[in-house]
């Protein structure tokens, strides 16, 4: 098996290839998700695309040698990338010439001066040291980020140019993505490996622990290969997972094989090894691949599918493989005895206070309860910014300079029976209810009005004069649309619900924003999340229920699962925490993942009804080590991914105090012999 499994794996190795990083978050889309229909349909109708920011920074104050850099910029961008639009305020500049009180080529009077004109005012910064060309394009699929950032970087005699943009996000995430397959697996791995060499005092235990990594990693890599698919930033988590997986199984077999020497024949000490673990491995194995497949079931988006998919079939590879290499490195390894004096005193330190710990779990996940409803499911777009990247500096110069405030529009359809002069007063009278509207701070419409003297000397109104290019009015399907900003994400909602609750028969309206857009997906990974764990725990209590043979039994097995899960909600509560697109796969992840030890017990428990001997070591051990292990995740940049490690680190921590108290009660109680 193990010559077959080595050439297995040199076949692969041979033929593979390293899968790609994707940093991109489109693939967080969801597939039914009617708000992020909508915020499609305005950028088509209004041709605003996909943006990419350029902020200039001026180094000097004269606006014709500003101007002139920034012009040449702008002509080269518009040449090499074709059907582009690039807005900056040197459009208005040459447009609105005569209008301009100051004449001394000071560009802080005239940045100072621009910031009174509607629209222009949001090209430039609030302390008027800095202004923002804005490039646009129906797609950005077509441009490289190193190419963008080189056609900007020619430019910086007179001026600082920087550019941010979803791909210059997705570069950024992408560095952190392979920071944390570098770095946080590696440390996992070296701790697990410094670990075993301690507890079982041979290179051996650690070259075998060694192996099962490597295999791990290489046939989980192998999958998004061969199934035509990239790590993204939520499927990345399959590597730590399986390799989780793949220690505690090499775990397991080392602490039973240690225990296992009063058995001097190899063969028969190998055999009964595998016999205490295999099956319990099996279905440990199955219950957190179908708890993962529920994700691709489930999934309302691809990243999340995906993740499902690789990790359900990696769980599994990982299973076959660990007990297809694992017979012959058991007979190679000659383990002289465990160190675990100091876990054995933590395990008989739990058992004295079963009783007491238990109650204490039971009280506190009642009261969890009854807060359920109050854990929030929110995704805040600047948590999406590695830490200390390029990206998130200058998110917080447009926040802090430019976008304070946010948005909501309207998309208005006239009925094609109207007049021009008819569908105005229509715009105009929505948009003064909307600046009546409680939390509404600003508005912007086809129906605002700015006079000022052009090249000829005569009053024109801007929004007349943008033409085409009016951000408000599209010529061709006749539609308007208005603009709202807001200081607060609650008026929108109330904003929205305003709007469509109101109908007319000479026009409709459509309510638009990316607050309301991560709204709905929020509430439709909730929605999967739910179903996932029906399926998670569904699927565990059905194997529970083949090793008990006792529905009681079967459902009391799970209060140990579900108690560090109550734990987390009040955790969420109490501190205000918001649980975001990848926190949310926590609870999934650790039900699919502490049944591990639960099965192991039961299975030697009530189906051997042999004692718990070295599954005190390898519980507790391998407990503890997943706490550690999935704390080590806070290294990383990327503030979703601590905030699951920490909360994850906690629920296995728990987890394992569960079980070597809770299920240790639950297990005195379905043994106790009962009077007839």
């Amino acid at each position: 098996m193990f010559i077959a499994t080595f050439l297995l794996l040199a076949v692969v190795v041979m033929s593979f290839r390293l899968p790609t990083l994707n940093g991109e978050l489109k693939g967080w889309n969801m597939k039914s998700n009617p708000e992020f229909n909508l915020l499609n349909k305005k950028d088509s109708l209004f041709s605003q695309g996909k943006k990419i920011y350029i902020l200039v920074t001026p180094k000097s104050d004269s606006l014709y040698q500003v101007f002139e850099e920034v012009k040449r910029l702008e002509t080269e961008l518009r040449e090499e990338f074709t059907n582009a639009e690039v807005l900056s305020p040197t459009v208005f500049y040459s447009k609105m010439i005569r209008n301009w009180n100051t004449r001394n080529n000071s560009l802080t009077s005239f940045l100072k001066e621009g910031s009174e004109v509607p629209l222009l005012k949001q090209l430039i910064a609030k302390d008027h040291t800095s202004f923002l060309i804005i490039f646009s394009k129906a797609d950005l699929s077509n441009v490289q980020t190193k190419d963008f950032d080189s056609i900007i970087a020619k430019y910086r005699s007179n001026v600082k140019v920087e550019a941010l943009s979803e791909l210059h996000l997705a570069e950024d995430i992408k560095q952190n993505m392979s920071f944390d397959l570098k770095y946080i697996l590696s440390l996992i791995a070296l701790f697990f490996i410094l670990y075993m060499g301690y507890a079982f005092r041979t290179y051996k235990a650690i070259v075998y622990t060694l192996f099962l990594i490597v295999v791990s990693i290489i046939s989980t890599a192998y999958l998004f290969s061969f199934l035509g698919m990239t790590i993204n930033v939520t499927s990345i988590l399959s590597f730590p997972i399986v390799l989780i997986l793949a220690l505690s199984d090499a775990l397991h077999l080392l602490s039973g094989y240690a225990k296992n020497s009063v058995i001097e024949n190899k063969d028969e000490r190998i055999t009964a090894t595998l016999k205490l673990f295999v099956i319990p491995s099996f279905f440990s194995s199955f219950t957190t691949a179908v708890a993962f497949f529920s994700f691709y079931i489930f999934g309302e988006s691809t990243y999340v599918q995906e993740f499902g998919l690789i990790t359900a079939i990696a769980l599994m590879l990982e299973f076959v493989l660990a007990y297809l290499v694992s017979p012959i490195f058991l007979y190679w390894i000659d383990i002289k005895g465990i160190r675990d004096k100091e876990l054995n005193y933590v395990a008989h330190f739990l058992y004295n206070k079963r009783v007491p710990i238990t109650l204490l779990f039971g009280a506190i996940t009642i009261i969890s309860a009854f807060f359920i409803r109050d854990v929030r499911i929110e995704s805040s777009m600047d948590a999406l910014f590695p830490r200390g990247s390029r990206s998130e500096h200058l998110n917080e110069e447009l926040k802090k300079n430019y976008f304070d405030v946010l948005e909501a529009s309207l998309i208005i359809t006239p009925a094609s029976n109207l007049t021009s002069e008819q569908t105005d007063s229509i715009v105009e009278s929505i948009a003064a209810s909307c600046r009546s509207m409680n939390g509404v701070v600003n508005v912007n419409s086809a129906s605002n009005t700015y006079l000022f003297k052009s090249k000829l000397g005569k009053k024109v109104d801007l929004f007349k004069v943008l033409g085409e290019r009016s951000p408000y009015f599209n010529e061709n399907t006749g539609q308007y649309l208005i603009d709202c900003q807001f200081k607060d994400d609650e008026f929108i909602r109330n904003f929205a619900r305003s709007w469509r609750s109101r109908s007319a028969k000479d026009y409709s309206i459509e309510v638009v924003s990316n607050k309301l857009m991560m709204d709905r997906s929020n509430y439709m990974i909730s929605i999967s999340l739910i179903e996932s764990l029906s399926t998670a725990g569904l699927s565990i209590f059905v194997v529970i229920l083949l090793l008990t043979r006792s529905v009681l039994t079967s459902v009391l097995s799970l209060f140990p699962n579900i108690i560090p899960l109550g734990l987390v909600v009040l955790l969420y509560v109490f501190f205000e925490l918001d649980m975001n697109m990848i926190t949310s796969f926590t609870m999934v992840i650790a039900l699919g993942l502490l049944d591990d030890d639960t099965i192991h017990i039961l299975y030697r428990k009530l189906w051997l009804k042999q004692p718990m001997e070295e599954l005190n070591f390898s519980v507790l051990s391998s407990g503890l080590l997943l706490s550690f292990t999935f704390l080590i995740f806070i290294i990383s940049k990327y503030f979703p991914v601590q905030q699951f490690g920490f909360v994850t680190a906690l629920i296995f921590l728990i987890g394992v105090i569960c079980e070597m108290t809770v299920m240790v009660w639950i297990l005195e109680y379905v043994t106790k012999p009962r009077k007839k």
